[in-house]
């Protein structure tokens, strides 16, 4: 472990989609810098498991259960971090990810193979991957931002992919998602 941040000591981040494998290691080496963390995830246990962690290697971390698609549940857990922590400084938007209806089988369209193309992919997957991925980014932004403009240097980081600027075959809905969240950053940070 390297030398430990001073601006990040007493702090708190809350993180959506805090089990997953990416924002877990973010909210491990925030809470090694002293930061308190908050994981939110609609799957409690899963929250839990990385609190354990944080907790095991001296970090101080809870879980709270929240889906990032329902404003009440993210009301919910921003009144239940305030009332544990008195403030939050940080909100990492993570929550997101694919769904199998939204991603094609081939790398190009080909009328000779039998595989699922992009003419076969079902809406609803579609929407899903949007949803989860933008949707989600703009509930938890509105929620959490109010509480952010209360402290000093507040910050929202938004998780988008390098598929937005350079979309990867077979996966259409999460590079046009990612894409959005890509727009919405630049956007709130003017705003």
């Amino acid at each position: 472990m390297g030398s430990i941040h001073e601006n990040l000591t007493g702090r708190v981040a809350v993180i959506t989609g805090g089990s997953g494998v990416l924002c877990s290691k973010m909210a491990q080496e925030l809470a090694s810098q002293g930061m308190k963390v908050a994981i939110l995830n609609r799957t409690l246990d899963k929250g839990r498991e990385i609190v354990n962690k944080i907790k095991e290697l001296g970090g101080i971390a809870i879980s709270v259960k929240a889906d990032v698609l329902d404003r009440d549940s993210l009301l919910h857990a921003r009144e239940e971090i305030l009332k544990t922590f008195g403030h939050i400084d940080l909100l990492i938007n993570g929550a997101g990810g694919n769904h199998p209806d939204a991603i094609t089988e081939g790398e190009k369209y080909s009328e000779k193979v039998e595989e699922k193309t992009f003419f076969d992919l079902d809406e609803n997957g579609f929407s899903q991957v949007f949803s989860s991925n933008f949707i989600g980014t703009f509930l938890a932004s509105q929620v959490f931002g109010k509480a952010l403009l209360e402290v000093r240097s507040p910050v929202i980081i938004n998780i988008s992919s390098m598929s937005s600027y350079a979309p990867m075959t077979k996966v259409p809905a999460y590079s046009a998602a990612k894409a959005s969240i890509n727009n919405f950053t630049m956007w709130m940070a003017v705003h």
